[in-house]
């Protein structure tokens, strides 16, 4: 079992140093967000040579002290993924910034580490293991867990409201919405497991190889570096954010008369030109053809058709899709080639857009056509 977990953990460093090595060296469009992803890569790294003179030596009182020392990376990690989940996702920083007091639990730590080192070798060892630091170790870990819980809710938070964001500017599902959240629900998985052995440990008094505090803290890199091949391998998820500095829509922001003007421009775009079937159709595209800003397409589009960009554009999508399953379409060609042709970028995307509008599926909806 030991020659596993030391086969795993110089693996983990090995291949968590390439992928680094990697983020940094390949150029995307988002190079700071590749900065990040490769510190966080590096962090967990580090978290696993702390794992292995943790492990390994604690019998070397001098390496199992580095090796608790490098636990400091448990308190920096999350402010890392809040952080590169806001500059992942948003063109500016403006949804919320890296704060200097979301350092402050590894500072604590830091001087924890500091204190412990001034003990001595010979005193430190004695305390070590007669567990006269079991209690300090024990809040610390109650730290580190509200610290990293606290992170994967600001983080959900984040997602939450680049999600919203979406829907005022793209008529398509963006698949850096599903790297994001798995991303954050693996980190966040990680965080269950560490409560969960937390309380069996010190309320059941039971320790266990398997779900430790140790074995946590390896699952993570394992994460990561999933994460940072897929990362590799999906470049264009980079490519989509959304500034966050929208302004808030103000009441009556364009004169009725344009209005007016607009809402005509707009049907022929959409009736005659059928400007929808571009799969990746945006609010900025549409602002462009009919010459105004984001924001003020954004308010027309919110305020007097009440509703939002993409359950917009996706109902002329849905709308030509039944005129063609009532025109006979379904007989020659799959509902998911049909759906491709009106604009849908996937069928995941037909399928809710169809239910949202219609209140049905597209398989039930044909059903009823061709029993009338």
């Amino acid at each position: 079992m030991d020659s596993v977990v030391d086969f795993i953990l110089f693996f983990g460093i090995s291949i968590g140093l390439f992928i680094a090595s990697a983020l940094l060296l390949i150029k995307r469009n988002n190079t700071k967000a590749n900065l990040i992803l490769a510190t966080i890569i590096l962090l967990a790294v580090v978290m696993l040579i702390g794992r292995v003179f943790y492990l390994r030596y604690f019998n070397d009182i001098i390496l199992f002290r580095i090796g608790t020392t490098v636990d400091v990376t448990v308190f920096i990690f999350g402010p890392l993924v809040f952080y590169f989940l806001n500059i992942f996702l948003f063109e500016n920083q403006n949804v919320s910034k890296l704060k200097t007091w979301f350092f402050l639990p590894s500072l604590i730590y830091l001087l924890f580490s500091i204190w412990t080192y001034n003990l001595g070798i010979e005193t430190y060892y004695n305390r070590v293991t007669s567990g006269a630091l079991n209690k300090y170790y024990f809040y610390i870990e109650i730290l580190g867990i509200i610290t990293n819980s606290f992170f994967v809710y600001k983080s959900h938070k984040t997602i939450g409201i680049y999600k919203y964001s979406v829907k005022q500017n793209f008529s398509f599902n963006q698949n850096i919405i599903k790297f994001s959240n798995y991303f954050l629900n693996a980190y966040a998985l990680c965080i269950f497991f560490w409560i969960i052995s937390f309380i069996n440990l010190y309320l059941f008094k039971n320790y266990s190889k398997f779900l430790s505090y140790d074995s946590v803290w390896i699952f993570i890199p394992v994460f990561i570096y999933a994460i940072g091949l897929n990362v590799l391998t999906q470049p264009e998820i980079f490519k989509v954010r959304i500034n966050s500095s929208s302004k808030k829509n103000n009441q009556n922001r364009i004169p009725e008369h344009k209005i007016l003007e607009l809402e005509t421009t707009l049907n022929s775009l959409l009736l005659k030109e059928k400007v929808y079937h571009k799969s990746d159709l945006s609010l900025s595209d549409l602002s462009d053809m009919l010459k105004i800003s984001n924001n003020d397409l954004s308010w027309l589009i919110n305020t007097c058709f009440n509703t939002n960009f993409y359950e917009y554009i996706n109902r002329y999508r849905v709308e030509e899709f039944i005129t063609r399953i009532k025109n006979g379409d379904s007989k020659t060609h799959t509902i998911t080639a049909i759906a491709l042709d009106v604009g849908f970028n996937s069928k995941s995307t037909f399928y809710k857009a169809f239910k949202l509008t219609t209140d049905t599926t597209p398989g039930e909806y044909i059903k009823q056509i061709n029993n009338n």
